[in-house]
C-alpha cells in the first residue's frame, strides 16, 4: 500500500540520516586523533608514545559507533562503504598499536581516507 511504501521510506531516510551522522561526527575526531599522533610521530616528540593510544581509541569508537548504526533499510552499497570505514579504522588502529612500518601505515591510512571519502560520497547521494 501507499502508507506502506511511506512507512519504509521515512525508515530509510532516517537509518541513512542516522548512520550518515554517525560516521561524520565519530570520523572527525578519530582522524583528529590520528593526525596528532601522525605530527607527534614525524616530529619524533616525547609524546608520540603517548598519542597512539588516543587515536587506537577514536578508531575503535568511531568504528564500534558506524559498526552499530547500520541497518536492514539501508541501501547494499551505503551498507557496504560503511562497513569499509568500520574494517579501515580498525586497520589502521592495528596500524598503529603494531607500530607498523611506514608503507604499512600510509597504506592503512589511505585506505581510511578512500573509505571515508566512499562513503561520505553515499550519504551525500543518499540525501
Amino acid at each position: 500500500s501507499a502508507r506502506e511504501s511511506e512507512r519504509q521510506e521515512s525508515l530509510t531516510t532516517e537509518a541513512v540520516h542516522s548512520s550518515c551522522e554517525t560516521l561524520s561526527t565519530s570520523s572527525v575526531d578519530a582522524i583528529t586523533a590520528v593526525n596528532d599522533y601522525v605530527d607527534a610521530s614525524n616530529r619524533s616528540a616525547a609524546d608520540a608514545e603517548a598519542k597512539a593510544a588516543p587515536a587506537i581509541d577514536g578508531l575503535n569508537h568511531s568504528a564500534d559507533l558506524v559498526a552499530r548504526s547500520v541497518s536492514d533499510p539501508l541501501m547494499p552499497e551505503l551498507k557496504d562503504a560503511l562497513n569499509a570505514w568500520v574494517d579501515a579504522a580498525r586497520g589502521l588502529a592495528s596500524a598503529i598499536a603494531g607500530n607498523y612500518g611506514p608503507d604499512e601505515f600510509n597504506a592503512a591510512v589511505t585506505r581510511l581516507n578512500d573509505t571515508k571519502t566512499t562513503a561520505l560520497n553515499l550519504c551525500d547521494a543518499s540525501y
